[in-house]
Parts: C-alpha cells; sequence; structure tokens
C-alpha cells in the first residue's frame, strides 16, 4: 500500500469515525430532550398532587371529628334535660289548674 492509499483509509476511518460520533451525539441529544420533558411534565403533576394535598387538608381540618361530634353530644344532653324539666313544669302546671278550677266549680 502507497502513502496515498493509506492516507485515504485513515480520511475515511476518521470520516466513519465522525458520523458514528454525530449520530450517537444526536441520539443523546433526543435521550436529554425526552428526560427533560418528563422531569417537566413530573414537576407538574407533582405541584398538582401538592396543591391537592393542600386543599385536602385544609377539608380534613375543618371536618368534624370525635372531639365535635362529644361536644354535639353534651349540648342535646343539656337540652334534653332542659326540656324534661319543661315538661314536668308543665305537667304540675296543670294539675294546678285542674285543682283550681274543682275549687272554683265547688265554690259555685
Amino acid at each position: 500500500m502507497t502513502t496515498y492509499e493509506i492516507l485515504i483509509a485513515c480520511v475515511a476511518v476518521t470520516n466513519l469515525s465522525l458520523t458514528v460520533l454525530a449520530l450517537l451525539r444526536a441520539r443523546s441529544m433526543a435521550a436529554t430532550s425526552r428526560i427533560n420533558d418528563l422531569e417537566a411534565d413530573l414537576r407538574r403533576e407533582l405541584k398538582a398532587h401538592t396543591a391537592e394535598l393542600a386543599e385536602l387538608r385544609a377539608v380534613t381540618q375543618s371536618a368534624l371529628n370525635y372531639d365535635h361530634l362529644a361536644e354535639v353530644y353534651g349540648d342535646l344532653k343539656a337540652i334534653a334535660g332542659q326540656v324534661h324539666q319543661l315538661v314536668g313544669q308543665q305537667e304540675q302546671m296543670n294539675d294546678l289548674l285542674r285543682q283550681l278550677l274543682a275549687q272554683q266549680l265547688r265554690k259555685a
């Protein structure tokens, strides 16, 4: 082989190497672009989930729990006691009115 042929072979090998490197670089850039797009999508989804979790936390903090139910039950029990007391007083008033009416009828 002559020097010229060796030089042509070296240029061809170099050209082939550069072509392969260019293809690998293009593939790498495409993969990097896809990864960046996926990362951006994941960040958007994460922000949406974070906002949704914050809303759910706010709702659960304002929701009724067992302490609230215990307070309501205690209030209902107190009101029931007052109602029973008022019913008893009304029955006493009815009995007194009957007695007064009976006394008035006896006198007349």
